[in-house]
C-alpha cells in the first residue's frame, strides 16, 4: 500500500507542478502586416497582365504588329529567361503600336502608305514633327515627270548667262581694238539669238570694216528674210551695193520698200541719189521733193531738185531751185567752191537759155 500511496502522492505533485488549464477562448496570433502586403501587389501585377493581354486576343493583328512580330521571329534565338523578358517588351510594344494605329486611322490622311516609309513608329514623333508630318502630307506631290520638268527648267537659265558672257568677250575686243575676236564672239551669240538686228547690223558692219562682203550681204539678207519690213537693214544692204558699184542693185532693194522721209531721211536721199545717177530723173525728183518737206535747210536736196528738173527740161523750176540752194548755203555753208561754181554756171547757162 505504501508503495500505492507513494505514487499517487507522486502524481498530485506532478499535477501541481503543471500550469492550471484555463477554459477561455484564446484567438489564434495576427501574421505580419508585410504577408498582405506582398499578397496585394501580387493580385495587382497579375490584373495588369490580364489587361495587357486582353487586347491582343480581342483585336485582330495590324499591319504594324506584323511587322514588328516578323522583325522578332527573324532576330536571334534568346535563352528562356531573356525571351521571357523579350516577350514582355515586346507584348509592350505591340499595345504601344496598336494605340498609334487606331489614334492614326481616325485622321485623314492624302498620301498612301505604301508611299511613305518611316522607320520610327509614329509614337515616338515630337509634337514639332507631328506638324511638320501635317504640312506636308497637306502639300501636292509632284510625280518624276514634273521633278524632271523642273530640273530642266532650272538648267535653262544657262543660255542667259552664256550670252552674257559673249557680249563681254565682244566689248572687251571691241574695246582693244580686236575686231577678228569681236566677231567670233557676235558670231555666236547671233546663232541664240537669230532674230536680234542689233546685233545681226552690228557684225555685219564689223565684217564690211574687215572688207568680208559677201558675209556682211549674206548677213543682211538673212535678216530682211526674217523681216522684210526692216529698213535699216535694207538699207545697208542698198549701202554696201552702191560701194561695190552696183548702183542699179542698190535702187532695186531700196525700191522694194516704201518708208516715210521723216522717220528714214538717209534711206530716201541715198535712193534719190541712185536714181539721180543712174538717169531715173523723175524718180530723184520725187524723193527730193520728199526730203525737202520735211525739211528745207539743206542746200543739197535744193541741188539735187534742181538737176533732176533741169534734165526733164523743166528750167524755169530748175532756175529756182537752183536759186535757193545758192541762199540755204549761204546762212549754213553747206556746199563745197566747187559745187557753188557749178551752182553758178547752170544759173548763167540757165539765164541765157531763157
Amino acid at each position: 500500500m505504501s508503495v500505492v500511496n507513494k505514487m499517487l502522492n507522486d502524481l498530485e505533485q506532478r499535477k501541481a507542478d503543471e500550469q492550471p488549464v484555463n477554459a477561455d477562448y484564446q484567438p489564434p496570433v495576427r501574421r505580419s502586416l508585410r504577408v498582405w502586403v506582398w499578397a496585394l501587389l501580387a493580385a495587382v501585377i497579375i490584373a495588369a497582365l490580364l489587361a495587357m493581354y486582353w487586347p491582343l486576343q480581342t483585336q485582330p493583328p495590324t499591319a504594324t504588329a506584323d511587322k514588328a512580330s516578323s522583325t522578332e521571329v527573324n532576330a536571334v534565338p534568346l535563352k528562356p529567361k531573356a525571351m521571357q523578358k523579350q516577350v514582355t517588351a515586346a507584348a509592350d510594344d505591340k499595345t504601344e503600336k496598336q494605340a498609334t494605329v487606331t489614334v492614326t486611322q481616325e485622321r485623314p490622311v492624302d498620301v498612301a502608305a505604301d508611299d511613305v516609309e518611316t522607320d520610327e513608329p509614329v509614337a515616338n514623333v515630337k509634337p514639332e514633327q507631328e506638324d511638320q508630318q501635317k504640312n506636308t502630307s497637306s502639300q501636292p506631290i509632284q510625280s518624276e515627270e514634273e521633278s524632271e520638268g523642273l530640273m530642266q527648267v532650272k538648267r535653262q537659265p544657262q543660255a542667259p548667262d552664256a550670252a552674257v558672257s559673249l557680249r563681254q568677250q565682244a566689248e572687251k575686243a571691241l574695246a582693244e581694238n580686236n575686231k577678228p575676236a569681236a566677231v567670233a564672239a557676235l558670231e555666236s551669240l547671233l546663232k541664240r539669238e537669230p532674230e536680234n538686228l542689233v546685233l545681226r547690223k552690228r557684225l555685219a558692219s564689223l565684217h564690211f570694216a574687215l572688207n568680208n562682203s559677201s558675209r556682211t550681204e549674206q548677213l543682211l539678207r538673212d535678216g530682211l528674210e526674217q523681216q522684210p519690213q526692216a529698213a535699216d537693214i535694207r538699207l545697208m544692204l542698198a549701202r554696201l551695193h552702191a560701194n561695190q558699184g552696183e548702183s542699179e542693185t542698190a535702187l532695186q532693194v531700196l525700191l522694194a520698200q516704201q518708208v516715210s522721209a521723216e522717220l528714214y531721211p538717209d534711206y530716201i536721199n541715198l535712193r534719190a541719189g541712185l536714181a539721180e545717177r543712174l538717169g531715173q530723173d523723175e524718180q530723184a525728183q520725187k524723193d527730193f521733193t520728199l526730203l525737202l518737206q520735211t525739211d528745207k535747210q539743206q542746200a543739197r536736196w535744193w541741188l539735187g531738185l534742181a538737176v533732176s528738173l533741169e534734165r526733164q527740161q523743166r528750167f524755169a523750176e530748175a532756175y529756182e531751185s537752183y536759186v535757193r540752194a545758192k541762199q540755204v548755203n549761204r546762212q549754213h555753208a553747206q556746199l563745197d567752191v566747187s559745187v557753188l561754181n557749178f551752182i553758178d554756171q547752170r544759173l548763167s547757162e540757165l539765164e541765157n537759155a531763157s
